[in-house]
């Protein structure tokens, strides 16, 4: 097993259900988890005895810009409240204001500049390719420092190889509270991979799609089919669904029409999904502001993207693509 990209995992497969939260179970790769295999539209491209998955959904670029710039606008304004206090006679406001305007400004640059180079000047994409040939898996992913000193230093791309039979996938969900009253429960599929067969310690982990549109029964569902692929020659994609988009949006225009219905699909929008085109208009002064930066946001992330093309060596061993989204 080569490579790891800095993600923070300890542990033992041993201990993992107790110990871990979130975990709802480790899945038997030699068991069924679904009648139902499903690929999500997340793999991009098929080899003869490979398959490829995106890391970075269409949709979803472009939105931690738009979080970074409310997030500059919340400290525009906690900025102008810390400065309005120094302004009084008070010896107690005017210290409170300074330390309340250091630690905003403090918060904002980092948020907004980890925000915002998450989303720009970035990779193409972060694949994950699954080899059953040589019962491999391979990665591309980018080394994050997030520590404050580190979201100003290079993040560079790192490629990943791992033994298949040194790896478990796992089920997590965690729950997400949205006011007072809504609670939102969140997917993840996680992969772990183990130093070795004797030694069941976790070197590594990542995490496979969008766990955004996930549920148990998809979750299982999408592991499945990895499974049936990897351990019974199953098919590169379920029957009836098809690859991943992985076109590029050519233009602003377009890549506001990728994250929400303002773009080029308008009316298709409001034919395809009426009650959803509806909220957005009821909540217009909210929905097209977001829509707008979310949607330049993606346009930069894909004006500013670094290409991403997997090594000689991992070529060499999934042959060449014989579809691709």
């Amino acid at each position: 097993m080569r490579g790891n990209d800095g993600n923070d995992v300890t542990g033992t497969d041993a201990g993992r259900t107790g110990d871990v939260s979130g975990l709802i179970q480790i899945y038997d790769k030699h068991k069924r988890a679904s009648e139902v295999p499903l690929a999500m539209d997340w793999i991009k491209a098929a080899y003869a005895n490979a398959i490829e998955y995106t890391g970075m959904p269409k949709s979803l670029r472009g939105g931690l810009f738009a979080w970074g710039v409310f997030i500059l606008i919340a400290g525009a304004i906690c900025s102008y409240i810390g400065v309005s206090l120094m302004l009084w006679d008070d010896w107690f406001e005017r210290l409170a204001g300074f330390v309340f305007f250091a630690g905003t400004v403090a918060f904002v640059v980092y948020m907004v500049a980890f925000t915002w180079r998450l989303d720009i000047f970035g990779p193409e994409d972060a694949p994950t390719l699954f080899d059953r040939k040589n019962r491999k898996i391979y990665r591309i992913a980018r080394a994050a420092d997030t520590s404050f000193k580190g979201i100003f230093k290079p993040w560079p791309m790192v490629s990943c190889e791992y033994d298949w039979d040194l790896a478990a996938c796992e089920h997590h969900a965690s729950i997400n509270i949205a006011g007072a009253t809504t609670a939102n429960r969140t997917h993840t599929l996680k992969f772990v991979i183990r130093q070795s067969v004797d030694d069941p310690t976790v070197v590594d982990s990542f995490q496979l799609g969008n766990g955004l549109v996930l549920n148990d029964s998809l979750a299982d569902g999408v592991w499945e089919h990895i499974r049936r692929f990897m351990e019974e020659d199953g098919p590169a994609l379920p029957p009836g669904q098809g690859l991943a988009d992985r076109t590029p949006p050519q233009g602003w225009w377009q890549s506001l029409g990728a994250v929400g219905p303002f773009g080029p699909n308008y009316f298709k929008w409001w034919r395809d999904s009426f009650g959803i085109m509806l909220i957005n208009h009821v909540t217009l002064p909210v929905s097209l502001p977001l829509n707008l930066l979310w949607g330049t946001g993606n346009w930069l992330s894909y004006k500013t993207a670094r290409p991403v093309v997997w090594s000689p060596e991992v070529q060499r061993a999934v042959g060449p693509v014989l579809r691709h989204g």
